[in-house]
């Protein structure tokens, strides 16, 4: 649409071959706004009637345009204002609109197309996030400073050539050196407004501390504060921040996981626990908190609830790697046939995994399943010659497949690579213990 006003603007008219060179541009933009719209329509939980949104629209407008002439108390987030079709304000920005645009078509012969054009373009370029079409972001807010930057152009357009034309018309050159005086020092003014506003962006804690500021209901914002104190090493200070977040909405899941991460690193599992039962009450179909809710059941000692959390993050996300492998070691501690075939499909995915092959080797030798064993420690080494537990593993695999030469072959070198592997020191004791008392009973008989 920019294009078609610009196009106006150039010629006083639109032709049909216009419409015919703007159509590509239409079908891109129609393209990509209906992917957008599809792929972000679980986040636009946003319900406000045609009349409500025209009238958010309207008061959107102006805002914008105040903010470029006054730019003063700019926020990163803008407190929602009372949206009520009663109300005078809204009508008034509408109407208002409406009068302008009214004025600059009665006026464009004499002071041109270019005021139009230029309001316009400041209004079609903002269209799409004024509220017309509904769209997640205004579920924080009606407003961003960031949507107004393109359509600026137009505003600032007709401004500037407004000014250049009544500078134009005081004749006097003193007058115009006086203009111009005024010009600079605007700049500088909104230069220094800029620099001092830029401070915000240093670092996440000074932009959430400012952003709390401006508005201390901005939606996630001391969540967000807790986070960055938190990571910043100011732990007990985040998760202070956290925690008060989740006072104002006990019903975010990112928060409550957010706390539990928090407290599970501080060492609270039984409290972080808690909170990652609560997330799991708001959404159990999230495999990031039903893997920290198992974590921290393990910790705690509660195999068979960290079993559950395991199995539903699985459930949920079936190419979930580490809470296949966890599962896997879960169920090893009681030697449970299941932790093989887990370890099984891990390595299909990950089949370069030495450590997840060295694992499901020792299952396997556990279950006396000495082939197997074999078979897996083999292809370990072989990944990975350097690897004195899996030199060791062949070792005592071979013993019990009654090849001992071998097998005291293989945990020596087991000990070249590591002298200080307890496991291979204990299979070598023990196969030359078996092969000495082997010969001891040849020569007896």
């Amino acid at each position: 649409i920019a294009l078609l006003v610009l196009r106006w603007w150039q010629h006083g008219r639109l032709g049909a071959g216009d419409f015919w060179r703007a159509a590509p541009f239409f079908a891109v933009a129609l393209a990509c706004g209906i992917g957008d719209m599809n792929y972000y329509e679980e986040y636009i939980r946003v319900d406000y009637t045609v009349l409500e949104r025209v009238l958010i629209a309207a008061q959107s407008l102006w805002f914008y345009l105040g903010k470029l002439l006054w730019p003063a108390d700019l926020m990163p987030v803008y407190p929602h204002w009372r949206v009520d079709v009663v109300a005078v304000l809204p009508w008034v920005c509408a109407f208002g609109a409406l009068a302008v645009a009214g004025a600059l078509w009665w006026l464009r012969g004499r002071i041109g197309r270019g005021a139009l054009a230029g309001a316009l373009f400041f209004a079609v370029t903002l269209a799409p996030t004024l509220g017309l079409v509904p769209f997640g972001y205004m579920q924080f807010s009606f407003v961003a400073n960031r949507y107004q930057y393109l359509a600026d152009v137009g505003a600032l357009t007709v401004l500037v050539a407004a000014a250049w034309v009544a500078v134009g018309t005081l004749g006097r050159k003193g007058v115009q050196l006086a203009a111009a005086g005024v010009g600079a020092g605007l700049v500088i003014v909104l230069g220094a407004l800029a620099w001092q506003h830029a401070g915000i962006y240093r670092n996440e804690i000074v932009f959430y501390e400012a952003m709390l500021a401006g508005n201390p209901h901005a939606r996630d914002a001391q969540f967000n504060l807790g986070s960055a104190l938190f990571h910043a090493g100011q732990r007990e200070e985040g998760l202070a921040a956290t925690l008060a977040s989740l006072e104002a909405r006990p019903e975010s899941m990112k928060a409550q996981y957010g706390a539990g991460t928090m407290l599970q690193a501080l060492g609270r599992t039984e409290e972080a626990l808690t909170h990652f039962q609560r997330a799991l009450a708001i959404n159990a179909n999230n495999s990031v908190v039903q893997y920290a809710a198992a974590q921290a059941s393990v910790a705690l000692g509660r195999n068979a609830e960290a079993e559950r959390h395991f199995r539903r993050a699985l459930d949920v996300t079936p190419g979930h790697w580490n809470a296949r492998i966890e599962l896997a070691k879960l169920l090893a501690k009681t030697n449970r046939p299941a932790a093989a075939q887990l370890l099984r499909e891990a390595l299909t995915m990950r089949p370069d995994r030495t450590d997840v092959l060295l694992f499901l080797a020792g299952v396997e030798f556990s279950r006396q399943r000495y082939g197997e064993a074999l078979d897996l420690y083999r292809a370990a080494k072989d990944q990975l010659p350097s690897s004195a537990v899996a030199w060791s593993g062949m070792g005592a695999a071979l013993f019990h497949l009654d090849r001992p030469a071998e097998a005291l072959r293989h945990v020596d070198q087991a000990l070249a690579l590591d002298p200080s592997l307890q496991d291979a020191i204990n299979n070598r004791a023990a196969i030359a213990a078996a092969v000495a008392a082997e010969g001891e009973a040849t020569q007896g008989g």
